[in-house]
């Protein structure tokens, strides 16, 4: 076998910790993700306790849905010439950060894009509630970045291409839900001994 066999092995038994380890920070017990907080306070507790994101099976990691949800996505963002992909927020408090990454972003439309490549109906799962938080957090941490209101939407491709395009409402909503959450994150790690002042 070649030195790729083992190369390649690695990375499907990395059991979803590939962004750990491309952003190390996120190890850390203070350091919140916003697409973690967009489904709970409780997650991002869970897994701050639990050390990683999450884990998956080999079989999910190399099984055909992931590979095309994947796909799907890297192949519309190589495609969106005039938007950067995947670039890095971050917003600190004296108590905590929080890091995020936005899937498009068109600085001269000021328009953020979140892709999400699944198979489940987003709308029953009330998964579109959760996407909604992470785009409006999104928007308004440009606004703050930069002084100027961004616009976003969430495009779901599971079978069809969906938009929600955001309201102002929904981006002013986001933030104040996931500042709560991240401030409830902090309290919580802070009672279970996670987390010294």
């Amino acid at each position: 076998m070649s030195k790729y066999f083992q190369i390649i092995h690695d990375i499907l038994e990395s059991k979803g910790e590939e962004y750990e380890t491309r952003f190390p920070e996120v190890r850390q017990k203070n350091v919140f993700t916003i697409s973690t907080l967009s489904h709970s306070s409780a997650s991002q507790v869970y897994w701050k306790l639990k050390g990683n994101r999450g884990t998956f099976s080999y079989e999910s990691i190399t099984g055909k849905a992931f590979f095309e949800g994947r796909s799907k996505h890297e192949y519309i963002q190589k495609r969106l010439v005039d938007c950067i992909t995947e670039y890095p927020l971050e917003f600190k408090t004296e108590k905590y950060k929080l890091i995020g990454h936005i899937d498009a972003i068109d600085f001269n439309e000021k328009f953020i894009m979140d892709l999400k490549t699944t198979k489940l109906d987003t709308l029953q799962l009330g998964r579109l509630r959760e996407y909604v938080l992470q785009v409006g957090a999104y928007c308004k941490l440009m606004e703050i970045e930069t002084g100027r209101k961004y616009n976003g939407s969430v495009f779901v491709l599971n079978g069809k291409l969906t938009e929600y395009e955001l309201t102002r409402e929904d981006i002013d909503n986001s933030w104040t839900i996931i500042i709560k959450r991240a401030d409830e994150t902090y309290q919580k790690l802070k009672e279970l001994g996670q987390i010294r002042e």
